[in-house]
């Protein structure tokens, strides 16, 4: 048979994660999550040489440096530990994790170091970056020193919540098979009739019997600005990847009823949020709680634009952009994430 006269299936796809202690330094992936699409990326640059030949044509080229990026869809399920492990490392890493009750545990995703993020000194190891093992069709590849440049979270009528990572990596390299059993979790996604919005003027007051506001879709964007190009003589591949400035955003999709949002947006007066997701999906003894997130967000300013008017027929809505800032205390955050499952730690 001519290459070419067969073919491979998406739905033999699969998407693993494993923690990476060194940077860069392969490990086998034994979490694996579902997921809606991938594009994860080995590139390499290359370069026609120009030099004089006595003829029109170039007759060499050189690769050069190598990149390795992409990005990966998935329905929102904390009940899987390859995609909190996603989620943790873009935070920076740090998790605190507690008991609610047995078998259902919260854990707390903290903005912090991707370098140094050791939750407690019996770590196994800070979490430097991870390896994704991605089997497309039937052919896998290996993505090395893999960190979280963006993430985002949104949520519309209809549909489950869906989380988009941008991710850049060290290398990459094909091998032939997974060396672990593929499993997913039987938790189900978070969903938007599992979304409530609460707004306070402080975190503290922040709680689910707090004011709340009706909205169509919400949109969380968590930036790390990683630095993606950092290298030096002896290699094709990126040295390292340190992280930037965080940048957290906020968007709102919303019905206009009052001009409440303006005056905010004159007044410059901040807004905490609270966002609660919850799958429905209960954990622990006698479903003590349910598969379930909390995003919180203490200092939020917000960028209006005044609505328009499109034609004669439909609603009039505007669209809330918020700049998503810490508090100046040693305590505060500009974004926080909590979840709850069945994982007991992810040290």
């Amino acid at each position: 048979m001519a290459i070419g006269d067969g073919y491979s299936l998406n739905w033999k796809s699969a998407l693993g994660v494993a923690k990476e202690t060194t940077w860069g330094s392969f490990q086998t992936a034994t979490a694996f999550m579902e997921f809606n699409s991938e594009s994860m990326d080995r590139k390499m640059e290359e370069k026609i040489l120009q030099a004089v030949n006595s003829q029109r044509e170039s007759f060499k080229r050189i690769l050069t440096t190598e990149t390795v990026d992409g990005s990966i869809e998935a329905d929102l399920n904390v009940g899987s530990d390859a995609l909190v492990n996603l989620l943790k490392q873009a935070m920076g890493g740090t998790v605190t994790s507690t008991p609610i009750t047995v078998g259902a545990y919260t854990h707390v995703l903290t903005v912090g170091d991707m370098e140094n993020n050791k939750s407690t000194t019996t770590a196994t190891g800070d979490m430097k970056g991870l390896t994704l093992q991605v089997r497309k069709g039937d052919y896998v590849y290996s993505f090395q020193g893999c960190r979280v440049d963006s993430f985002t979270i949104k949520a519309e009528s209809g549909a489950p919540v869906l989380v988009t990572f941008a991710v850049v990596g060290k290398t990459a390299t094909q091998t032939t098979a997974l060396s672990t059993t593929v499993t997913y979790t039987d938790a189900l996604p978070m969903i938007f009739h599992g979304v409530t919005v609460v707004k306070a003027t402080s975190i503290g007051a922040v709680s689910i019997g707090a004011t709340q506001e009706t909205y169509q879709s919400f949109e969380l964007t968590v930036q790390n600005n990683i630095m993606k190009d950092i290298r030096q003589l002896g290699s094709r591949l990126v040295s390292h990847l340190p992280q930037g400035g965080l940048g957290v955003s906020l968007k709102f999709a919303q019905r206009v009823d009052t001009t409440t949002a303006y005056n905010v947006w004159t007044s410059e007066t901040s807004t905490a949020f609270g966002i609660y997701l919850d799958s429905n999906y209960s954990i622990g003894v006698a479903n003590a709680s349910t598969y379930s997130m909390f995003i919180g967000i203490p200092n939020a300013k917000l960028n209006y634009s005044i609505p328009k008017v499109g034609g004669r027929d439909g609603i009039l809505t505007h669209e809330l952009n918020y700049t998503c800032l810490r508090e100046n205390t040693t305590t505060s955050y500009a974004v926080q994430i909590s979840l709850n499952n069945a994982t007991t730690s992810y040290q």
